[in-house]
């Protein structure tokens, strides 16, 4: 199976690995995706009567957080970890932003926690052997991938 046939198979699964290039690649296609329908929706919104806007832009939202979540919990297992660690690292940074809200400190948190979730997610290499969440996705010990004779490098079988 190609990267790409991964990324179709794996994009609303919570189950599996993603690797980094797979996390940054759905993250830019949810963001410009979402970003598009919400600019959409706004726009329907201002011609449109009753609240049609706000129900598109509702239905996006809820199906934004659906993908991220999905993403970052493969992200998550394939650092080795479960996706409850990821969520409960998520809950203690809300009680910290929520106690703070409103404040300065408030605004740093914030910043701080999706930045340190970016470089976490999106910068640390996975497990390069098989964990409890399956076969890594990239690299020399990806199922398919075999070492040539020749160069000590691998190949795709």
């Amino acid at each position: 199976m190609t990267n790409n046939e991964q990324f179709i198979d794996r994009f609303y699964k919570f189950s599996g690995r993603s690797s980094r290039s797979m996390y940054w690649t759905t993250m830019i296609i949810t963001y410009v995706v979402c970003g598009t329908v919400l600019g959409i929706a706004v726009m329907v919104g201002k011609n449109a009567p009753g609240d049609f806007g706000g129900v598109l832009a509702g239905i996006g939202g809820l199906v934004f957080c659906y993908v991220i979540l999905c993403n970052n919990i493969r992200r998550v297992h394939d650092l080795g970890y479960s996706g409850w660690v990821w969520a409960a690292a998520i809950v203690v940074a809300s009680v910290f932003v929520g106690v703070t809200a409103g404040t300065e400190l408030g605004l740093v948190l914030k910043i701080v926690f999706h930045a340190a979730n970016f470089i976490i997610m999106g910068c640390l290499p996975g497990n390069e052997y098989r964990n409890q969440y399956g076969d890594p996705v990239v690299g020399p010990n990806a199922p398919g991938m075999q070492p040539t004779l020749s160069s000590g490098s691998v190949a795709r079988a």
